[in-house]
């Protein structure tokens, strides 16, 4: 999203880590629901974002919602910034908001022991029950081209159960592809007795 700023309040709770309350004006969407004037809470902490924040600048923003915070936060990806300079990464989302052929899920397989093994990744459309398959390469990392829709992701060989792991967004058995998206998950291998 581009959004603008509008205020900026440093909060010191007396429970919590202290950090700042930032208002802004949401200028364009390209993913997702959020109001047209939101907050972003960023605690004071390594978590920060990498550029400083000016009333009156215009940012790229990629953000989740907080509902312990009641705000919303900058995803770590490191791509929020000033839009000036972040014009490279705008005319790439303005390209593929273009598309209307389909997405892509992008994913990464974590082994815990070795090298990862050769893994097929099929996303079974919801709809139409059509496959997409993908082969996972070294370093377990698979993409698979698809059009829009709903899907699930099933693997390949038996003998392994995939979960999603931890720290990944998405959700592998309900995935949702939009034109000219993206879904990135990270499984978790386990090798079934």
């Amino acid at each position: 999203m581009v959004a603008t700023l509008i205020s900026s309040k440093h909060v010191a709770p007396k429970d919590a880590q202290d950090g700042h309350r930032y208002s802004l004006t949401a200028t364009k969407v390209y993913r997702g629901d959020i109001p047209s004037t939101f907050s972003i809470w960023e605690e004071n902490s390594s978590g920060r974002a990498t550029f400083p924040w000016r009333i009156g600048t215009s940012y790229l923003l990629f953000l989740s919602y907080s509902k312990d915070d009641r705000a919303w936060t900058l995803d770590g990806c490191g791509n929020s910034g000033p839009i000036r300079h972040r014009s490279a990464a705008l005319n790439k989302i303005e390209e593929i908001q273009q598309t209307k052929d389909g997405g892509k899920i992008l994913g990464t397989l974590l082994f815990s022991k070795g090298t990862p093994e050769p893994v097929t990744v099929i996303a079974r459309s919801s709809k139409s029950h059509r496959d997409y398959r993908a082969i996972s390469n070294r370093q377990g990392t698979f993409r698979i081209d698809v059009l829009s829709g709903r899907y699930n992701l099933h693997m390949r060989p038996e003998g392994w159960t995939f979960q999603a792991y931890d720290l990944t967004y998405e959700d592998p058995k309900d995935l949702t592809i939009e034109d000219g998206g993206c879904a990135q998950v990270e499984l978790q291998a386990s090798k079934t007795k």
